[in-house]
């Protein structure tokens, strides 16, 4: 999460002045190949690319979010036999076009449901607060948990993993 990087490298490098913004992760590859940016946090499942190089900062993969509430919460292991349960039920999605959308239109597409959206947002802070309030289903990275949520994560069948890298 930047926001937490944001102090330590204030400490280790005082001098280099930060000035942040919010991109998608096609929005600030582009504007690093334009040279607007200097260096961009993504999210990618390539390492590899024509004209950007990339330092891999962790691996995480997308969790399936469910409210407290919800349900198939309260059960040990709820997807043995799918997620059709899952299929009238509101999600909390990426916008539509972005990187993390598309992991979980895969995820989405691999449970073999076609979800209600109640909101598109790309911000965790938010997709957190509304899951904690027990307002929707959404797909959450596993960094961007934090101990005092209350919500239930469940890992993908199969997988969805990415890299979390900084691009240059």
């Amino acid at each position: 999460n930047a926001i937490e990087c944001l102090p330590a490298f204030r400490m280790e490098f005082p001098d280099i002045e930060l000035s942040t913004r919010q991109y998608s992760t096609l929005e600030a590859k582009e504007a690093l190949i334009q040279g607007s940016l200097d260096i961009a946090v993504v999210l990618t499942s390539s390492l590899q690319h024509g004209s950007l190089e990339f330092l891999p900062l962790c691996k995480d993969e997308l969790l399936l979010a469910l409210p407290a509430g919800h349900p198939a919460a309260k059960e040990e292991k709820p997807f043995k036999d799918g997620y059709s349960r899952l299929a009238g039920d509101y999600f909390i999605l990426d916008p539509a076009g972005t990187y993390s959308r598309n992991i979980e239109d895969r995820a989405l597409n691999a449970m073999g449901i076609q979800p209600k959206i109640l909101c598109e947002t790309n911000d965790y802070t938010t997709e957190r607060y509304m899951l904690n309030r027990g307002l929707s289903n959404c797909f959450i990275p596993r960094f961007s948990l934090h101990a005092e949520d209350t919500f239930r994560t469940y890992p993908l069948d199969p997988p969805q993993s990415f890299y979390v890298a900084a691009a240059y």
